[in-house]
């Protein structure tokens, strides 16, 4: 079987799934959990964690140990004492620690009588994010903080409206205090904001049934004729859910079944379908003419309704049958689930069902299954029918019958077990079904795991997976079976490896045997199997706990996954040796992103035993400060805990540890220096010395110095000399941010300070981090400007962004990949796919001191063009090269193919001298070797799951009047992924629809488009951009756009590496350009108080788009000129996609000839290939539309 059709069959298995699912009235979840899961972790070590004085420690401890069902109760309780403290409310104000908070308020079940201490100044925030933050926590708790209402009820009135929205919204959930706020949620519905007059009509959904809100059911009435359709569909759902209440307004929701807008029209359907009137029949046939409406989402949402009405419907379910072979499948399963409802509600009697189980349409055979599987009184009776479908010739047909029979109990078991065994000893094709079918519902089958396991053998590859799966759906039943999986540790294929290891883990303790062949899949394997092998050992449990060493190393993995996968099997291990620990520590001090934690970790390990307490309070947190002041007894335990824990380390597994560890024994005995008095103290101070003398012997000498004498340091007599020119200095250091007199002559004459600063001045300046902080926080701004992160919106990145690690061959999360800049980094990328984004993602979140620079900006070099950016001693080239080469300054640098090879080079050699700096560079793809010290990432475009999610997250920072939003807006969104997918298939334009939806640039634009109601045409995506402000422009000042003129300023803008746009010749253009986000503008005050703008392309696909349109006049020949001009790399790849198929060739074979006589590809290849593409698609869509300039109604390519 192809992969395309395996896609299908697990698309169609899952929708099969949860169709009968839902049937039955269960979850997934509720299918597969059969008792609630119990806390069986090292309490003292989770308590030891919940305790940490690190906030963010705490934090991690409560995501990762305070989310199961059953806690112990002193863990219950410390988490209340934590609730009930500031702590969760300063959480809140961290996004990253925002997970924490909501975590424990859903943990601890305590009712709120008081204000927790910090959310009235949160709720009173000046942030608005923040205030939105403490309302849905509040939301969180739902009825326990129904004392809390009054403040949630005082911000219906805020000033922003995201803060309204929430209040709104949040108010329901928190039981008859919040219920009781309906009156002033009422007033919301006559709001001139649309936002509003939404989050208050979702507020009354929410309430329900409540007899409450009953009286308020007039004024939502009111909203079916409002003008945002937003308003009028939630309306209509908030009748619907009121239920007698809202069912006398029926015939005005049964109005808007005719109105325009798809959205409201399915909103209305569905409304209609709950409400349970008099008419309810005639209501039905309203529905059912939705069944021919030109919108798919209408349909689906009339089918919908219709089941829900049940037997109301009947008459109407021929209709749903004929729709079953009508697309697209999100309808088709919107009326297969209608017939499935209407099957439980009795509109269908067996013998129908089993009569369709013969249509010659497998949709028709699915929804026969489900409809008979979902009534368990029929499973004595038709099991055996439903038995015969587990051969159909469909595969979704053969899993629905699969789950029906699932659910019908003993029955259905028997039934299966008999095909499953006839198939297993048939031909090739019926054992990899009946592989197949034991993937699904194995777990009642166990008898037949003995010949599941011999499929092991088999020769087909489909058929050894498919047994893997059927082997860990029996899961532990199937233990007796684990050696002949553990044979298949050592197999050639990798895949066969991991399946191995993830089946003897679903099997648990049985397969405990097994754990020393699964630990060896730690040592040199692919990720993926490694990642497998951390997960079956912890499945196994303690039984499997001598291997956690290995396991522990794992938390160093650059992999993400597998160093999560770790983290859990540890705690499933806990509580460990100290050497187990050790490495945990180890791999802590090695990276800071994940120091919070691995310390969590660490506490859980160490079950709170006071030496690993000890470690983890002080040497584990080297960037902390030591203890100014501590008693000798405490001092005492502190150093033995020390010597304990060190023979538990070793120089070669943990160097850091070790550094950290004599630092600290170093700096607790000199906190007692003259009070070693006892025998005790002495012999405690030998062996310590003799610990350290080896490696640390400058630590070691301080204890020597201890032992020897009791004697204290004494200052010279002129003590004051040096102490006087310090402070000076110091002072001078202090107000050098605030005075200029100070900064010219101490700091930016070079004489002077060499003279005035003795030699230990400059020293310091360098190698301080604070003092080197102080010298350049005049010119921090500076640095990062042409950045433009005033204009940048952290909360717009969009963390899923994936990237690839050639070197590794590895692939991951960016964010994971690259938390920070560290080392020499080279992010490359297709235009669009977020380089840029993330580069000013990392520099607006990095605490150290940063420099930004275009590539176009370092054609005298690197160095040189940091110069140009600063004043006096932060300009001396050695104090830079010092900065740079110790990471003191981290560099990054944008746009490296937009410049010449020569200007490459000097990058590259600027990194190669830095070899300790901290460099990123982003890139697309272009002909040049990195430097070796480089690591590569290479950006990957969107997945296809994440489209939608992406989409979707748009939506905050999109135009704010649109049409679309909220549920409204998210399902269009899905709708538009669906329909696109569906059409992006083989083919050159199914490729470039591809690459559109998988562009973030793209989608953006994608993204305004369709919550401004439009349809975006992914071949033509940027020209119906551009035809859209065109018309916007032409209504607003009755004249046509500026093409010519406008596009003549993108290219000399290109040409002359000039990143602004001309405003005064531009002044009208800019600001339509802008409402329809194909320009940025950036405001600032001048150092004379006034403002200053200027304006910007928003991404370079843009400007070669209105660049493109100058190389179209074949009288300036600006194609010939450029071809050896990187700037204009990205126009002719613009040019192959959208020229005529006669004039790109021609253009390409020019390009081809012009890299022959220079050596350079880097355009020309890439053409190549695109042409050629391009000429390969029999299904070439017609070429886009050539502009001539200055024509009536001009048209960009």
């Amino acid at each position: 079987m192809r992969p395309a059709a395996y896609r299908r069959a697990s698309r169609m298995l899952l929708w099969a799934a949860m169709l009968l699912l839902g049937a039955m009235g269960l979850s997934p979840s509720a299918a597969q959990a059969s008792e609630p899961r119990r806390d069986s972790r090292p309490v003292p070590g989770i308590l030891a964690a919940l305790d940490d004085p690190d906030g963010t420690v705490v934090a991690q401890a409560v995501i990762a140990f305070c989310n199961v069902e059953s806690l112990d109760e002193e863990v219950q309780a410390k988490l209340a004492e934590i609730e009930r403290g500031p702590l969760p409310w300063k959480w809140l104000v961290s996004e990253n620690l925002e997970e924490a908070a909501l975590t424990l308020l859903r943990a601890t079940k305590t009712s709120k009588e008081q204000p927790p201490p910090g959310l009235v100044e949160l709720l009173n925030h000046s942030d608005a994010v923040i205030r939105r933050r403490a309302v849905s926590a509040l939301g969180v708790m739902k009825s326990r903080a129904e004392k809390q209402a009054p403040l949630v009820r005082d911000l219906l009135r805020d000033t922003s409206p995201l803060v309204r929205q929430a209040a709104a919204q949040v108010l329901p959930q928190m039981g008859d205090g919040g219920v009781a706020q309906a009156p002033l949620i009422a007033e919301m519905l006559e709001d001139a904001d649309p936002g509003i007059r939404l989050s208050a009509t979702q507020a009354f959904k929410g309430m329900g049934r409540m007899s409450a809100i009953t009286s308020h059911a007039p004024r939502i009435a009111e909203r079916l004729k409002d003008t945002d359709p937003s308003v009028q569909a939630t309306a209509a759902a908030a009748l619907a859910a009121m239920g007698e209440g809202g069912a006398a307004y029926a015939p005005r929701v049964a109005e808007l079944l005719k109105v325009t807008d798809v959205n409201v029209r399915g909103a209305a359907a569905k409304a209609l379908g709950k409400m349970r009137t008099e008419d309810a029949a005639e209501n039905a046939s309203r529905v059912a003419a939705l069944l021919e409406d030109p919108d798919a989402s209408v349909r689906g949402a009339a089918a919908s309704a219709l089941g829900t009405m049940g037997v109301d419907a009947a008459e109407h379910a021929q209709l749903l049958i004929e729709l079953l072979s009508k697309p697209p499948p999100a309808v088709q399963g919107e009326a297969e689930q209608a017939l499935v409802n209407m099957t439980r509600a009795g509109v269908f009697q067996p013998s129908y069902l089993v009569d369709r189980l013969d249509d010659s349409d497998p949709r028709v055979r699915r929804m026969a299954v489900n409809g008979l599987g979902s009534r368990i009184e029929w499973a004595p009776e038709q099991a055996p029918v439903v038995a015969r479908l587990l051969e159909d010739s469909d595969k979704s047909v053969r899993d629905a019958a699969a789950f029906a029979l699932k659910y019908m109990g003993e029955t259905g078991r028997a039934q299966t077990s008999r095909v499953v065994g006839v198939l297993l000893e048939s031909s090739h094709s019926s054992r990899l079904v009946a592989a197949d079918l034991l993937g699904l519902v194995g777990e009642n089958l166990s008898e037949h795991a003995g010949r599941a396991a011999m499929l092991l053998r088999d020769s087909n590859a489909q058929i050894r997976m498919a047994a893997f799966k059927a082997l860990s759906t029996m899961g532990k039943d199937a233990a007796a079976q684990a050696p002949l999986v553990a044979n298949l540790l050592s197999d050639l294929d990798p895949r066969v490896r991991q399946a191995a290891a993830e089946t003897l883990g679903r099997m648990g303790a049985g397969a405990a045997a097994h754990a020393p062949h699964v630990a060896a899949l730690l040592h040199g394997q692919e990720s993926s199997v490694q990642r497998a092998a951390v997960d079956a050992l912890g499945a196994m449990g303690k039984d499997a706990a001598e291997h956690a060493p290995l396991v522990a190393k794992r938390l160093r993995d650059s992999d993400v996954e597998t160093y999560r996968s770790a983290r859990t099997t540890l705690v499933a291990f806990s509580p460990l040796e100290s050497s187990v620990i050790a490495t945990i520590v180890e791999a802590m001090l090695a990276n800071d992103a994940r120091s919070s934690e691995l310390l969590a970790l660490a506490h859980v390990a160490g079950n709170g035993a006071s030496v690993i307490e000890n470690v983890l309070r002080w040497p584990a947190r080297r960037a902390e400060p030591q203890p100014a002041r501590i008693s000798l007894e405490e001092a005492r335990e502190t150093l033995s805990a020390f010597r304990v824990f060190w023979t538990s380390t070793t120089e070669k597994e943990h160097p850091l540890l070790r550094d950290a560890l004599a630092i600290s024994i170093e700096a607790f005995a000199k906190l007692q220096t003259g009070n070693w008095d006892t025998q005790e103290d002495r012999e405690l101070l030998e062996e310590l010395h003799g610990l350290l003398v080896e490696k640390h012997s400058l630590r070691a000498a301080t204890l020597k110095e201890m032992l020897t004498s009791q004697r204290g340091w004494e200052w010279p007599a002129l003590k004051w000399v040096p102490l006087l020119h310090a402070t000076v200095w110091f002072l001078l250091i202090f107000l050098y941010p605030r005075s200029r007199q100070v900064q010219a002559v101490f700091f930016w004459n070079r004489r002077v300070r060499q003279v005035l600063g003795f030699p230990y001045v400059g020293l310091l300046l360098t190698w301080v981090p604070f003092l080197r902080q102080r010298l350049l926080s005049p010119f921090k701004r500076g640095l990062t400007a042409d950045a433009a992160l005033d204009a940048f919106v952290p909360d717009a990145y969009f963390p899923e962004l994936e990237a690839r690690e050639p070197a590794l061959k590895t692939r991951g999360r960016l964010a994971n990949l690259l938390p920070h800049l560290s080392g020499h980094v080279v992010l490359e990328g297709a235009s669009g796919l977020g380089k840029s984004t993330y580069l000013k993602h990392l520099l607006s979140k990095s605490t150290r001191t940063s420099v930004f620079l275009r590539a176009d900006r370092c054609h005298a070099g690197v160095l040189e063009a940091i110069q140009s950016k600063l004043e006096g001693y932060a300009k001396d080239s050695v104090f830079l090269k010092s900065l740079i080469f110790s990471g003191a300054l981290d560099v990054y640098i944008d746009g490296l193919n937009e410049v010449s090879a020569d200007v490459r080079a000097r990058v590259v050699q600027f990194m190669e001298e830095n070899l300790q700096g901290n460099i990123l560079v982003t890139t697309q793809r272009i002909e040049w070797t990195p430097p070796s010290t480089a690591r590569l990432l290479v950006l990957e475009p969107l997945s296809d799951s994440a489209i939608t999610g992406f989409l979707k997250s748009r939506e905050p920072f999109l135009d704010g009047a649109a049409t679309l939003g909220g549920d409204s807006y998210a399902t269009r969104c899905e709708c538009f992924v669906k329909d696109a997918l569906s059409t992006a298939q083989d083919g050159q334009s199914g490729r470039s629809l591809r690459e559109v939806l998988s562009n973030p640039l793209d989608l953006t634009v994608v993204a305004q488009m369709l919550r401004n109601g439009q349809t975006p045409d992914l071949s033509q995506l940027r020209q119906q951009q551009y035809e859209l402000m065109a018309r916007e422009y032409a209504q607003a000042h009755l004249s046509e756009f500026p093409l010519g003129r406008f596009a003549e300023e993108a290219y000399q803008m290109r040409k002359a590496s000039r990143s602004t746009l001309d405003e005064a010749a531009f002044s009208l253009e800019l600001l339509t350009l802008e409402r329809a986000k194909l320009v940025l503008r950036r405001q600032w005050k001048r150092p004379d108080g006034k403002d200053q703008q200027e304006w910007r392309f928003r991404h370079d696909k843009i400007q070669e788009f209105f660049v493109a349109q100058t190389f179209l006049d074949a009288s300036k020949s600006r194609e010939l000129e450029h071809m050896g001009d990187p700037p204009f790399r990205g126009v002719y790849f613009f040019l192959m996609a959208y020229l005529s198929l006669e004039r790109a060739q021609m253009l390409c074979g020019l390009l081809v000839e012009h890299a022959a006589e220079t050596g350079d590809h880097s355009v020309s290849d890439e053409c190549v290939k695109l042409l050629k593409a391009r000429a390969r698609d029999a299904c070439m869509p017609s070429p886009g539309k050539v502009v001539e300039l200055g024509k009536r109604n001009p048209g960009p390519v």
